[in-house]
Formats: structure tokens, sequence, C-alpha cells
């Protein structure tokens, strides 16, 4: 609707404007050389109101309407009348679509990632450098405990699921007051998220879409140094909730007896079978396993609380005990 304001009053203002000019210029020759430019013309037809009425008022009723999208634009979306009076008349975002930077719209208002936080479970996502950030988005993610930790995470959330699912949190800013504002949701959103651990940090992808009123939909890909993330405490501790099953063989099987040995030379024969790792450092793992990646590390699948999945990677020097659950 702005940009139909916007074409339409433009649309008007332009010919009556011409139409003006012509009239005025048949009054006298300075009002021709004057009436060039607009304000001028504008002048000439006051001055020469008899002559000039109708295309005065029909020009004056143009620019009322440019005025007025132009407001409604300033209002909604300043970074984009900025760049109109400037003369960029482009996009500048399509440039970060094409190398998936997270970007999109919070509450109708442009958003691009400047920075990116994962503090005790809370993904922060923040666009502007100050104490109170231009625009924000908060992920709750801390439900989902050490599975954080893990090589891999991911979750999936879409509107019609029920259950403890994560809160999402909008903060931004009035355009006109510059007041704060902030939108909290439990449910009733769509979610599709996932993180990786790297040598320096997390890379994380991230979709997320509000309802259609909340006019909020973020999309690409963002980056998490270590500096920026601080895990819970007892993340780092192990877990005592897992029964420890001590392992014992008997001296003679009808079968090959299961080992790291076996498992690493004969990894096809397990896909998919339950394991239980304890590490050197004390770590527990249970889950399915999904292979040796190119490293050498036995790739863990573990279900955490719904929607969600953990991928533990273990390096077979780390391995202290390992066992096969039987189905």
């Amino acid at each position: 609707m702005t940009a139909l304001y916007i074409l339409g009053g433009a649309a008007l203002a332009v010919p009556s404007w011409i139409w003006l000019w012509l009239r005025i210029a048949g009054q006298h020759w300075v009002w021709g050389v004057a009436g060039v430019l607009p304000p001028a013309a504008l002048l000439g037809g006051l001055l020469n109101a008899r002559a000039a009425l109708l295309p005065l008022l029909v020009h004056i009723a143009g620019l009322g309407v440019l005025g007025f999208g132009l407001w409604q634009l300033w209002q909604e979306q300043p970074e984009q009348l900025e760049r109109l009076v400037k003369g960029q008349w482009s996009e500048q975002v399509v440039a970060l679509e094409s190398d998936g930077h997270l970007q999109g719209q919070l509450q109708g208002q442009p958003f691009v990632l400047e920075r990116a936080e994962l503090q005790q479970g809370m993904l922060v996502l923040r666009q502007g450098q100050g104490l109170i950030a231009n625009r924000e988005i908060r992920i709750d993610l801390s439900g989902h405990g050490r599975a954080l930790m893990a090589s891999v995470f991911g979750t999936d959330v879409l509107p019609d699921d029920k259950g403890e699912l994560p809160q999402v949190e909008l903060l931004w800013q009035e355009q006109l007051t510059g007041q704060p504002r902030a939108l909290r949701l439990s449910r009733s959103y769509t979610l599709s998220l996932s993180l990786e651990r790297v040598p320096n940090g997390l890379v994380g992808k991230l979709y997320l879409s509000l309802p259609a009123h909340q006019a909020t939909v973020v999309s690409g890909s963002f980056f998490i140094s270590t500096a920026d993330e601080q895990p819970d405490p007892e993340w780092l501790q192990p877990d005592e909730n897992i029964e420890v099953e001590v392992q014992t063989e008997p001296e003679v099987v009808p079968v090959p007896v299961f080992s790291l040995s076996r498992l690493r030379t004969r990894p096809h024969e397990y896909l998919q079978r339950e394991l239980y790792i304890e590490t050197a450092s004390g770590h527990r793992v249970r889950g399915k396993f999904q292979g040796i990646n190119e490293a050498g590390q036995l790739e863990i699948k573990q279900m955490v609380k719904s929607p969600g999945f953990v991928v533990f990677r273990v390096a077979p020097s780390d391995v202290q005990t390992i066992k096969l659950q039987q189905p």
C-alpha cells in the first residue's frame, strides 16, 4: 500500500506540474522560465490562480499523496527511505542473500545479524552495537541442557507442536519514539535450527517464522565465536544418571566377541545398533551408532527432548569402556 501511495502521488504530481507550467508560462515569459522549478511553479500557480487553478489543485493533491506515502515509508522502513533519498533504488540485502548470512525482517523492520551469542542455553542474535540492540532475537534452548555441548545439535518446531518448546523473544525499538518493545512466544511458530562445532566456535543455520501478523521471518547462517559461548557449568560435569553396566565376556562364545577393534574394522555390521561408551575423561554416551567419519571418530546419535537429537563424536583413543546393547 505504501508503494501505491508513492507511485500514485508521483503519477499525479509530475504531469500536473507540466500542465501547471504550461498555464503560467502563457501568462508571462518570466513564469515560463521560473516555472521549470516545481517550487516556482507552485508560486506562479498561486499568483495566477484564475488561469491555473485546476492544474494547481491537481499538483497539490499529487504532492499530498506522495508525501503521505513517503511518511508511511519513513515509519515502517526508514533504512529504505534513506536509500531512496540517496538514489540507491535496488535492495542492498540481495548481496547478503547470496552468501547465506542471517537476515530477514523483525516486526516489519529489516533485520541483518551483527552478532551472535550462546549464553547458558540462550541463543542471542543482535542487530546494533549499543547497550540496547536495535533489533534482537532470543531463543531459549536451555531445556536441551548438555545436548548443546555435542558436536552437532539440531531442533525443529512446527506451529502445531505441543509440549515443552523453546521460548522465542523479540526485542525492537519503535521507529517514531525509539521506545523498546518486546514480544514472547512459547508456541505457534516455525523453527529449524542446527549448530555444529568447529575448532574456533559454532556454525549455525536458522529459519524462524512467526504468525503472519507479526511480520517476522529470518533465515540464513551465522557464527558464534568461542568467546561468545558460555555453557552452564553443570553441563560440563559427567552425567551420573546413566547406570554403569560392567561388561563381562565369556571365555568361549559361539559368535565373534564385540570389541572396539571389531567395531572399527567392520562398522557396517553395527550401524543403528545401540552402544554404550564411557570415555577416559568420565563422559558417558548412549545412542545409536552412525558410522565412522573421515577423521576416524565414532559417531553416536542420541535423541533428546522432542523435537531434537545430538550427534556425539568420540575418538577411539578416548574410549575406556564400550558395550553393544542387545536389541
